[in-house]
């Protein structure tokens, strides 16, 4: 692993770190990339991420292609290296935190709103249809749900009966495409030490799309950590990004990210104690949606 990641530091030569006098130290990560650290003897830090997986690598792409052309926050993109290495800013005052206060959940409302604005520049020309990517958004993780046999039969009968639902409204979609993050979890917010900002980690899974993702992320946090303001604080984002019309393709949206959570947490986990919250999460937004529709 150490002679792939100088490989990608001789690569980088403008990052200006001497592969003869490097640490390497292994960061906390997840189980679809090796994170590391690494430090040369003036102290430069960097950090250097190998995806284990096609579907990782994805997150080199944003990070060359659209964040590195976006004033956002977020890790600063320095390199990469053979479609295999990417190459970040190693923060030094940022960490994450086990709850959200009222005022975190606001800059994290300023970021996406930032986000959003300057985003949709990157995809002004670009199709705004959404239907060419139905199969992994709906079909595929209601397949996987269908299959499994911890899943109650009604759940699965309001899946199959929501399906049609779900690819007409991707289908209608004609609105401003933006890069939506999809993966806004509390581990993939870092915050410096005087709470002034937000930066956002791990960008494996972001899609162009009109924003939704983010959103239903944004009200599921609201409403996990400041309840009472949850309502509030998603109308008055919905509002600033231009959104304020869409209350049900927010729904349905917020319907298709828990379908696919549910879908990888029964696929890749299966029913365990660290993510009953979760699945019951999803079970409650797919048996709510169809109450409401």
């Amino acid at each position: 692993m150490e002679t792939k990641i100088k490989k990608a530091l001789l690569y980088n030569p403008s990052i200006g770190i001497d592969v003869k006098n490097i640490t390497v130290t292994s960061l906390l990560g997840g189980k679809e990339s090796s994170i590391y650290k690494v430090t040369n003897q003036n102290d430069k830090c960097v950090v250097v991420k190998i995806p284990k997986t096609d579907w990782q690598k994805r997150e080199i792409h944003v990070f060359r292609d659209y964040l590195s052309k976006l004033d956002i926050s977020t890790p600063r993109f320095l390199g990469e290296y053979n479609n295999e290495v990417l190459i970040i800013e190693f923060l030094e005052d940022c960490k994450t935190l086990n709850k959200l206060s009222l005022s975190e959940l606001k800059l994290l409302r300023e970021w996406i709103i930032n986000k959003h604005s300057k985003s949709c520049k990157l995809f002004t020309n670009e199709s705004r249809s959404l239907l060419k990517h139905a199969e992994w958004m709906v079909n595929h993780p209601i397949k996987q749900i269908l299959s499994n046999k911890s899943i109650e039969s009604d759940v699965k009968g309001k899946l199959l009966e929501l399906q049609p639902n779900l690819l007409k409204a991707l289908d209608k979609i004609d609105l401003p495409m933006v890069l939506d993050h999809s993966d806004l979890e509390i581990q993939n917010l870092l915050f410096d030490t005087k709470k002034e900002d937000v930066c956002v980690l791990d960008w494996a899974n972001a899609i162009k799309s009109p924003g939704f993702y983010d959103i239903a992320q944004f009200r599921k946090l609201a409403r996990q950590y400041v309840s009472n303001d949850a309502d509030s604080l998603v109308s008055e984002l919905m509002k600033e990004v231009g959104l304020a019309d869409n209350n049900d393709l927010l729904e349905t949206f917020a319907l298709i990210k828990e379908i696919n959570l549910l879908s990888y947490y029964l696929k890749e986990r299966g029913v365990e104690k660290d993510n009953k919250s979760e699945i019951d999460y999803a079970r409650n937004i797919i048996t709510e949606y169809e109450e409401q529709n």
